[in-house]
């Protein structure tokens, strides 16, 4: 009863959405419903056939924790089904899977990892019919069989969403071979995803099935008791938690006292249990809540005392933007804040209308903020048409007293010494103190080093110790900030947090920022709609200098999936850089303890910087993180074949160095920890370099010596990576760990193939790829099966 009452309230406003309840324990309630539903069209017992009048159908059981309105979940699931095909010509979307999302790596049913297929993913943002976006990724079923697990589990109870004709189908299917498993839920989903799966039509089942899953985590499942006695798959809670005292009688008693779960830790905790299953429970009592955002004058004047001190600060260097981009990239910062004041209001008056609805109410996360522009010698205007963007869109967006934004130019101090924007806060109007606070401060850098110099200036001036990175050409998703504060707040241990990145372009920028005469057509499929490249702006004002965006035409390259665990992120930073610079978001503090960005790296800063803070000690494992959604919208500009040859060149010789000093450490360290005779890092370090920048670039290597000698070496790290931060890793990240290098194994074996001499016999990469991956005889067979007909 309660949870219908929730989720029925959830639905009020929702047209056009249903909602039944089946008890398990009430079998003929459940067996009946599903017997109704695969007959299209029939009538239950009461005479109602509203149940198979729907076009979509959801399914849910009781230990679902939804992180995202259910609203939202329709919404995106509605445009993934429409953006992909129809069922009689061709592929086309079969299921929406909303517990799943591209940051799981592991599966906690069968407890062993559960990698997303490899580059299968294709990432849209679509418009909705309230005007909002919807991300979510798509990939087709028959890949991604092979990996098993979570990912080739198409018929799901636990937030699958589903036609009502693929319903039918399975139903009808079920009741014709598996007739008993109607009578339980858990039967209904092992016989579900088998009646798929021995389907005759293999042609609709595998190469025509396409699985939807959201961009970021949607809902989550407690699995911390055994509600059933079909299985018996792995609790998903911790040891100190005794199974008795989470049965279900007992967990109903945390509502009956008025406490709730805590939905921010488990989106703040989504990305470090890389599981759709939660085995713990956080709660928050009702009775502990924050006051309401602005709920009275004194709450007010202490925000503006400690006004000095602001809640977030932004570090946004300026060489050349474009201007445009570099006003979209101030409207995408500028909006967070606002935005999630706005959702504040709206929250206070749902609950002053429905007190029924269990939120809980937090004041404001991301006011007062800073935003701190470096000047790093930018001549192309792209500083003013920020200062001026971000000041039209306060005005016109807000145009009350409730939101303040203030510039201080601090380049000319003997001419401006400091300007607040007078349009936004006229002095007729009220003096009622602002509900959100902005500043903008334009400094330049008294160093002309580079893009480092400049880093590190901007960095002195950031007051808050939670500092923002942000590029003058780049987007951020709205969001982003307000999900990495909530992280950095709740996970004190992390010193950066950083998102998945997609990398794009604009179709009509020529090489020098200009309009191209003629545009190249895309098909919605191809087209990103970025956020906050809407004609907003243009709207809002009648100035003809404004933005004009009407040509703004965007084309997604591709997203970046990095690993989200602290600790394979760790690991697989030694071999590339898995973070995206303009996505983190970090302590100052911790920044400065290993010393800022390295002036002398002129193009790996970043890189450097990371490896410095993961490998400053053997507790700093898991000091480095990434959410898992896309937060930053990364642009990708055109340049000339010969130019960006000779810095691809001069980037990955500089990476490697900074690379091979990380690795270096990592291996005197266990060696001098261990006194161990017989320790490989006897390798010279010559030798130890060059094996290493086989394992970043492997296609590279000509001779399988090279790749026999890079196979051990991967195997040597591995073992003292585990040994040195073996305090600092869970047992899902030593597996994940140990299989990402298995994997790279494998990919060294495999270019080996083509450089075996007929005369010699099998390499010792290969080897080494047979004693870690016995289960993989097939596709071993398959390679030299194609090398002895080439």
């Amino acid at each position: 009863e309660q949870v219908q009452d929730e989720l029925a309230l959830q639905l009020t406003d929702i047209e056009n959405v249903s909602l039944e309840i089946c008890v398990e324990n009430e079998r003929n309630t459940l067996q009946s419903w599903l017997w109704t539903l695969s007959g299209s069209g029939s009538e239950n017992k009461d005479g109602n056939s509203s149940a198979v009048n729907r076009n979509f159908w959801m399914f849910l059981t009781d230990d679902c924790v939804m992180l995202i309105s259910l609203w939202e979940l329709f919404e995106t699931a509605e445009s993934a089904f429409g953006s992909y095909g129809e069922q009689n010509s061709g592929p086309f979307v079969r299921a929406f899977l909303s517990r799943l999302h591209p940051g799981i790596a592991w599966c906690q049913t069968q407890n062993k990892p559960s990698p997303r297929p490899p580059n299968l993913f294709q990432y849209y943002r679509m418009r909705t019919t309230t005007q909002s976006s919807s991300e979510f990724c798509l990939y087709p079923l028959h890949r991604a069989l092979s990996s098993g697990s979570d990912w080739s589990y198409l018929w799901d109870l636990s937030g699958g969403l589903y036609k009502l004709s693929t319903v039918q189908k399975v139903l009808r299917r079920i009741k014709s071979e598996y007739p008993r498993s109607l009578s339980h839920p858990n039967l209904l989903e092992v016989a579900g995803n088998r009646a798929l799966a021995d389907d005759k039509d293999c042609d609709d089942i595998t190469n025509k099935t396409i699985v939807a899953i959201p961009a970021k985590p949607f809902l989550v499942v407690m699995a911390i008791n055994r509600v059933q006695s079909v299985f018996r798959a792995p609790l998903a809670c911790k040891d100190e938690l005794s199974v008795e005292a989470l049965e279900t009688k007992k967990l109903l008693n945390f509502l009956r006292t008025r406490q709730h779960l805590d939905l921010d830790r488990y989106r703040s905790q989504s990305f470090w249990d890389l599981s759709s299953h939660i085995g713990d429970i956080w709660l928050y009592s009702q009775n502990e809540t924050k006051a309401t955002p602005n709920a009275n004058l004194a709450h007010k004047e202490e925000t503006i005392m400690l006004s000095s001190i602001p809640s977030i600060s932004v570090l946004i260097p300026v060489r050349s933007g474009p201007p445009d981009a570099a006003a979209h990239a101030i409207l995408s910062i500028i909006l967070q804040p606002i935005e999630e004041y706005e959702s504040s209001q709206c929250l206070s008056r749902t609950m002053s209308s429905a007190p029924v609805i269990k939120q809980k109410n937090v004041e404001l996360m991301l006011s007062p903020m800073q935003i701190v522009i470096v000047d790093d010698n930018c001549i192309d205007g792209s500083i003013d048409m920020m200062i001026k963007t971000a000041k039209q869109m306060v005005k016109t967006r807000h145009p009350g007293n409730d939101i303040q934004l203030e510039v201080y130019d601090r380049r000319f101090p003997t001419i401006i010494p400091n300007y607040t924007n007078d349009a936004i806060n006229p002095k007729n109007q009220s003096t009622a103190l602002p509900d959100v606070s902005i500043s903008i401060e334009i400094c330049s850098s008294p160093n002309v080093h580079g893009l480092s110099s400049a880093l590190n200036y901007g960095l002195s001036q950031c007051r808050s110790d939670l500092v923002a990175r942000m590029d003058a050409d780049d987007i951020s998703c709205p969001g982003r900030l307000l999900a990495q504060k909530k992280v950095m707040v709740l996970c004190p241990k992390l010193d950066v947090v950083g998102t998945f990145a997609s990398l794009f372009k604009t179709k009509n920028m020529n090489e020098r920022g200009g309009r191209r005469e003629q545009k190249i057509e895309m098909s919605i499929h191809s087209c990103l709609d970025l956020p906050y490249f809407s004609n907003t702006a243009k709207q809002n004002s009648s100035d003809k200098d404004d933005i004009d965006n009407s040509d703004a035409e965007t084309i997604s390259i591709r997203p970046v999936w990095h690993p989200t665990s602290p600790g394979l992120l760790s690991w697989a930073m030694l071999f590339s850089c898995c973070i995206a610079h303009p996505s983190v978001m970090f302590r100052k503090k911790s920044i400065e303890y290993v010393g800022g960005y390295d002036e002398s790296k002129l193009y790996a800063e970043d890189y450097d910087l990371w490896l410095r803070l993961v490998t400053r000690s053997a507790l700093s494992c898991g000091t480095v993180g990434t959410l898992p959604n896309i937060g930053i919208y990364h642009r990708k500009h055109p340049s000339t074949s010969v130019r960006q040859n000779t810095n691809s060149r001069m980037q990955a010789q500089e990476a490697l160095d900074i690379s091979w000093t990380a690795v270096k450490k990592i291996i005197l360290a266990k060696k001098c920890q261990d006194n161990d005779k017989e320790h490989s890092a006897t390798i010279s370090i010559e030798k130890g370099r060059a094996y290493l920048a086989i394992l970043r670039k492997p296609s590279d290597t000509v001779s399988p010596e090279e790749l026999d000698d890079a196979a051990e070496f991967l195997l040597m790290l591995e073992k003292d990576f585990l040994r040195y931060y073996q305090n600092n890793l869970s047992t899902k990240e030593v597996t994940l760990i140990q299989r990402d290098c298995d994997s790279r194994i494998g990919e060294l074996a495999t270019l080996s193939v083509p450089l075996i001499d007929q005369q010699q016999k099998s390499h010792r990469v290969w080897s080494l790829w047979q004693s870690r991956c016995p289960h993989l005889r097939l596709e071993r067979l398959a390679l030299l099966c194609s090398k002895k007909t080439s």
